[in-house]
């Protein structure tokens, strides 16, 4: 696990900390986390960085392998992006970019996502059982998976994107957003070509959320392809 970078040690349980800047992380491989794998407990502060062409591909023997192309975290806490570009990561699984579970405390501020993909869902993100993500003044471009969410796959998670640019996402469901049974609030976003396979356009799809929470100010300039 962690290709580039690995974050604390979940078999000895050793809790981790980094902090990094200025960095190129990309092109490695992993089974999970091929750019940074986060170990439980553990903090992540990444800023001015690029993360790309990473591949997180499966194995029969590390747990939730396939997972988080550019990062994967799991019982984490405290992962800070910032003014980072996500490029072209592939994740076999779940979490083209960056896959959460049971994770909290995520922020993702000011930074840019482009073609990153996943078998399954979540082109940029996925997050299962995850609390307090964060997403603000962030662009979702042109990102890809065969299943649900192009650009953000949310199950019992909670999430607010603020001022997010998304655009060309494609899914099989949800070009742009798929959320179940997750607590969100969605502010000032802005919706641009979303394509999918389906004959009916849908670029967010909601579904069995325990508090629909806000949607509002959102702009959409989406047409059927």
């Amino acid at each position: 696990t962690g290709g580039g970078v690995s974050v604390g040690g979940s078999k000895a349980g050793k809790v981790g900390f980094a902090s990094i800047e200025r960095t190129l992380i990309a092109l490695n491989y992993a089974d999970r986390g091929a750019g940074i794998d986060i170990s439980a407990q553990s903090t992540l502060s990444l800023k001015h960085a690029t993360v790309r062409e990473n591949k997180a591909k499966m194995n029969m023997v590390t747990e939730n392998g396939g997972n988080g192309g550019g990062i994967f975290a799991k019982k984490s806490s405290n992962v800070y992006i910032s003014y980072t570009k996500f490029l072209s990561n592939k994740a076999q699984k779940n979490g083209g970019a960056i896959c959460l579970m049971e994770s909290s405390d995520t922020l993702i501020h000011t930074s840019i996502f482009i073609s990153n993909n996943a078998n399954n869902d979540g082109g940029v993100l996925s997050a299962i059982n995850s609390d307090s993500i964060e997403i603000a003044f962030t662009s979702i471009t042109n990102n890809l998976v065969d299943g649900f969410g192009g650009a953000l796959a949310i199950d019992m998670s909670t999430i607010s994107v603020f001022r997010v640019t998304f655009g060309n996402n494609y899914a099989k469901y949800g070009g742009a957003i798929y959320m179940k049974t997750s607590v969100m609030q969605f502010l000032s976003n802005l919706y641009r070509k979303h394509n999918q396979n389906d004959e009916v356009q849908q670029e967010v799809i909601v579904s069995d959320n325990i508090f629909a929470g806000v949607i509002e100010s959102n702009v959409s300039t989406t047409f059927k392809v």
